[in-house]
């Protein structure tokens, strides 16, 4: 527990109570942190100074993020892990899950993969039993698209 908090006050005899009072805190919240032209940063770094010109003159957080969701990605992908517990085979699952999705929002073109394709069975199946002309028209396009892939000779 802190000593002294950063945005509070103590009152005589409370203790070790303390309520943060920050009317700043409390309107960037509410508004998004920006306002108009001014960009308000509430970060607690280390070195706020260096963390404003890291963030402003090399790369935002959500490029930052994105860098090293790429890179771990590709470690996941193409590392041998031959001897991961299931919790440890679920969260690599769940990352690169995560990671397809991203890619997808952004317009990444990633390579189908066995669990990708059981995915969009499944949706397919859904789309059958709700909407049965929506999914004949789906499995149209789809049989056309795989169609005009170009056969290779064995």
């Amino acid at each position: 527990m802190r000593k002294h908090p950063r945005n509070g006050t103590r009152q005589p005899l409370s203790g070790d109570i303390w309520q943060a009072i920050n009317p700043w805190s409390w309107w960037l919240e509410s508004t998004g942190q920006q306002v108009g032209f001014i960009n308000i940063y509430r970060t607690e770094a280390g070195d706020p100074e260096q963390e404003l010109e890291i963030v402003e003159n090399v790369a935002s957080y959500g490029k930052q993020l994105g860098r090293i969701v790429e890179a771990l990605s590709m470690v996941l992908r193409h590392g041998t892990f031959s001897s991961l517990e299931p919790d440890e085979e679920l969260a690599k699952r769940r990352f690169l899950e995560m990671a397809e999705e991203i890619s997808a929002i952004k317009g990444d073109f990633s390579a189908p993969s066995a669990e990708n394709v059981d995915r969009l069975l499944v949706g397919m199946n859904r789309i059958r039993q709700q909407d049965a002309e929506s999914y004949r028209m789906l499995r149209q396009r789809l049989l056309e698209g795989l169609k005009a892939e170009p056969e290779k000779e064995e």
